[in-house]
């Protein structure tokens, strides 16, 4: 079986020793093999037992001080550490290595990527030697691998690693290492390598008892080995899937997959892959009580190590065939199968192994009757086995001397023995129960310290979200201080700059009302000055006409100074108050003629509104026109009389009405035809403000001027 070919593996290269001389190689050989191909065997995986190491082990101390040393130092370090590994070996496969190892190092190359992957090939080629031996070439090859990036030989390294950690049985380490290779290969696309690294880590689960993961990652493997055509691969994955099946009680499935694996392997006549198949199926048949189809399988395995001449796997397969035909009852078939396979592992020198064997021999001369020879071989192998420490042959040597005892009649014996396999399973049962106390402890104190880093990380991870939070609020909340203060510096800017603009307008404004002002007071100066000429021109003429027209023309010139006038005295320099400028136009009018108001009642409706100059012109000459005809020819001899001037502004203009109650117009026609002076002047400024006049005489006269081009002061 896999524990027996395990301790002749043992035997074969003894811890901390760098140098195997046992001549078993080939035997070691065939058992790394079977491990490969049978990982159903959890003990027989552990090929040396030092304890759990972490997935990345420290860094050694060449590597902390390599920036303070030389390439010289460290050329020197290696290679004192190479002298030590050229002691004799067993095999000749290590020599090669060597020798590229050494040239390398000559060449100053010892960082090379050569170099690297030499140590990585002497780390998995001491697998089958040394494992620490092996771990250490891999210690060499990680040192040289730091800082580099994860490439794949780095990807060789964690897998060779991982792989040798396993047989250690130290299965967190190994599958970390190569959950890392399975990162590297998904990552980088390389199919080939995924499949490698699934199938890997579903040995390594499988050994650490992760049944469901193990089958996740063996049917990715298969399913990519499948799709690449790579058979000899594909048959591997289907042996580790079935035995995972097994694993978790599920026979049925196991041996579909295997008998599939096992048509697979007789079409393509493998014989490597169908000797492990074989007994694969039939330890399976074995656990279900299926004797008949164990011992038909275990049959064809045992034909097949005949035929390649492979002395380990005839050992293992004849003490299987024992181990069946016992059960059966065939006590002398199991014996010549038993005696053959002492013989062959007495060759091997395999001592763990002999000793299981020798007791099932005793047992068996128990139950042919020779029970003297048989209980002293029991007894013999039972003291080797306490001696060695063999803990699995020390209980079935024990469970031998009860059985066969008591089925001989010899109940006295077996009494003493079924008290002493009593102590044994109690002892053994305590030491188990100590064991998984203290790995539950150990899980116990791992989780509650991962709980506690959890809540530490997340701790930290709050202040720093809170932190950053602070942080973020502070830079935002400076940032729009900074923001909202350079605004309202620009405002502040814009603001001065408006207040100068508008200083500097209000100035010019003010200058130029100034200037309007004495432009206006001047204009009515002049025009006063002119208005004093005419007057003083009609006093000096004696003809009647020419101081009538004398005394219009002064009466034009007034009604002109009577808006520079009220322009210069108000704050408004473009507007004029139509009722204040035609009171005093009137009054102005009623001095020039020499009216008194007894005579004339002079009634003004005026709306309150203020015209531009522009307009204001106009409509004042107009109405000093008509109060000047009115004046003259209305009240002839003193005739007492009214005059009504109305002005309104309504949606169709601004309205003039003027009416006397005086002796009228014989004609109206007749007067807007007519050539005179004034009312050429006033048809005049009718066209400038678009305005309709209209004459009529009716009880007087009654002049209406609807005006639509007019403007308002602003």
């Amino acid at each position: 079986m896999i524990q027996s070919q395990l301790s002749m593996c043992q035997n074969a290269s003894q811890p901390n020793t760098l140098v195997s001389y046992q001549p078993t190689l080939y035997c070691m050989s065939r058992c790394v093999r079977h491990l490969v191909w049978l990982p159903w065997s959890q003990g027989a995986l552990k090929a040396q037992q030092h304890g759990p190491s972490a997935a990345y082990p420290p860094k050694s101390v060449a590597y902390r001080l390599k920036k303070q040393i030389c390439l010289r130092a460290k050329f020197f370090f290696i290679l004192m550490v190479l002298c030590l590994y050229q002691l004799p070996l067993a095999a000749q496969w290590q020599r090669p290595l060597i020798d590229s190892l050494q040239a390398l190092l000559a060449n100053g190359q010892c960082a090379s990527a050569e170099c690297i992957a030499v140590f990585n090939e002497l780390g998995w080629q001491y697998r089958r030697v040394n494992l620490d031996s092996g771990l250490h070439y891999l210690s060499q090859a990680r040192t040289l691998l730091e800082g580099r990036p994860y490439d794949t030989l780095r990807y060789q390294h964690d897998y060779n690693r991982g792989t040798l950690l396993r047989y250690q049985g130290d299965y967190p380490a190994s599958i970390a290492y190569l959950e890392a290779c399975l990162a590297f290969a998904q990552g980088s696309g390389d199919t080939f390598r995924e499949a490698n690294s699934n199938y890997a880590l579903a040995i390594s689960r499988l050994e650490n008892q992760e049944y469901a993961l193990a089958l996740q990652h063996v049917q990715r493997a298969h399913a990519i080995f499948q799709d690449l055509g790579l058979v000899d691969r594909e048959l591997g994955s289907l042996n580790v899937m079935a035995t995972v099946l097994k694993e978790c009680h599920n026979y049925t499935e196991a041996e579909r997959i295997y008998q599939k694996a096992i048509g697979i392997a007789e079409k393509l006549n493998n014989e490597y892959q169908l000797e492990p198949l074989y007994n694969n199926l039939a330890n399976n048949y074995s656990i279900q009580q299926k004797p008949e189809l164990a011992l038909t399988y275990y049959r064809k395995a045992l034909s097949i190590n005949e035929r390649l001449v492979d002395n380990s796997g005839i050992a293992i397969a004849k003490g299987n065939i024992a181990n069946v035909l016992f059960d059966l009852g065939r006590y002398a078939e199991a014996k010549d199968y038993l005696e053959a396979a002492i013989n062959l592992r007495a060759a091997m020198g395999v001592e763990e192994d002999l000793v299981g064997y020798r007791g099932r021999l005793g047992a068996l001369n128990i139950y042919l009757g020779q029970s003297k020879l048989g209980l002293q071989q029991l007894e013999d192998n039972l003291a080797i086995a306490r001696a060695k420490g063999y803990k699995n042959e020390e209980r079935a040597i024990l469970d031998h001397l009860v059985k066969s005892t008591r089925e001989n009649g010899l109940y006295q014996v077996s009494a003493l023995y079924a008290q002493e396999y009593i102590n044994y399973l109690n002892k053994w049962h305590s030491e188990v129960l100590a064991e998984r106390i203290d790995e539950l402890n150990a899980k116990y104190q791992k989780a509650e310290q991962d709980q506690k880093i959890a809540m530490l990380s997340t701790i930290n991870e709050l202040q720093h979200a809170r932190l950053s939070r602070q942080c973020l609020l502070l830079y935002g909340g400076g940032l729009v201080l900074l923001i909202f203060a350079g605004l309202l510096f620009a405002i502040y800017r814009l603001y001065r700059q408006l207040n100068r603009r508008n200083d500097a307008l209000q100035q010019a404004l003010s200058e130029k009302e100034t200037l309007l002002k004495e432009i206006h007071h001047r204009v009515k100066n002049n025009l006063q000055v002119i208005s004093s000429l005419l007057n003083l021109q009609a006093f000096t003429v004696k003809d009647q006409a020419a101081q009538a027209a004398l005394r219009e023309g002064r009466a034009r010139v007034q009604s002109m100074s009577l808006i520079h006038q009220s322009l210069y005295r108000k704050d408004n320099l473009t507007g004029v108050n139509v009722k204040e400028y035609l009171q005093q136009l009137c009054e102005s009018l009623l001095a020039t003629y020499q009216l008194r108001r007894q005579h004339i009642q002079l009634r003004t409706d005026i709306a309150p509104i203020t015209l531009d100059v522009d307009s204001i012109v106009p409509l004042g000459l107009i109405i000093n026109e008509l109060l000047t005809n009115i004046f003259k020819y209305a009240f002839p001899q003193e005739q007492q009389g009214r005059i009504d001037i109305r002005i309104v502004e309504n949606e169709q203009g601004l309205e003039l009405l003027v009416c006397d109650d005086g002796v009228g117009i014989a004609n109206p026609a007749d007067l807007l035809a007519g050539n005179s002076f004034g009312y050429q002047l006033i048809q005049a400024f009718q066209h400038k403000l678009n305005a309709d006049l209209e004459v009529k005489s009716e009880d007087g006269t009654q002049v209406r001027l609807l005006i639509r081009n007019y403007q308002k002061a602003a």
